[in-house]
């Protein structure tokens, strides 16, 4: 075999041309990044437990890097979430149960309201803006006051639609 078929079957695999649709959306994109990000986290610690601190280091700063650049994916996230809490408010199937209404429409303005607020986070810790350090850290906290309330009020969206679907 040539090694101009041999690279045409290595480029050409349907296990490369499934990788390559899925890279091909943000979505797979964020995944990937978050995947490798983890295993840099999971490696680094491996790397500190056996006394390399410098090459736990490197993968570290990886995981952080590829942190970053997950922020970056998600500026427009914002706006789908309120959306969807403008669909949601307006949502016929909702209108009878106000209380599964109210927790789906707060479910994603807390999570508009996180993304915002981690966005200005992240636009900070670029350089991109420059915060004093205790806004900085007021923003941060907002924001994850906000991802916490979006999680308790999903959780609790999630205890009514049971409790509907047994009526």
């Amino acid at each position: 075999m040539s090694v101009t078929a041999a690279a045409g079957q290595v480029i050409m695999h349907p296990v490369l041309s499934k990788s390559l649709k899925i890279w091909a959306t943000t979505l797979g994109r964020d995944k990937t990044y978050r995947a490798i990000q983890y295993f840099a986290r999971f490696y680094a610690y491996i790397l500190l437990r056996r006394g390399d601190k410098d090459a736990a280091q490197r993968w570290n700063a990886l995981k952080n890097h590829l942190g970053l650049g997950r922020k970056l994916m998600r500026l427009g996230k914002p706006l789908e979430h309120l959306q969807a809490a403008l669909k949601a408010s307006q949502s016929v199937a909702l209108s009878q149960q106000s209380a599964e209404r109210f927790t789906a429409v707060a479910r994603q303005l807390c999570y508009a309201g996180y993304l915002t607020f981690d966005a200005i986070v992240w636009a900070n810790s670029v350089k991109f803006i420059s915060l004093i350090p205790t806004k900085a850290e007021s923003a941060l906290k907002i924001s994850l006051r906000f991802w916490l309330v979006g999680i308790m009020v999903g959780q609790f969206n999630s205890l009514l639609k049971p409790t509907k679907q047994r009526h």
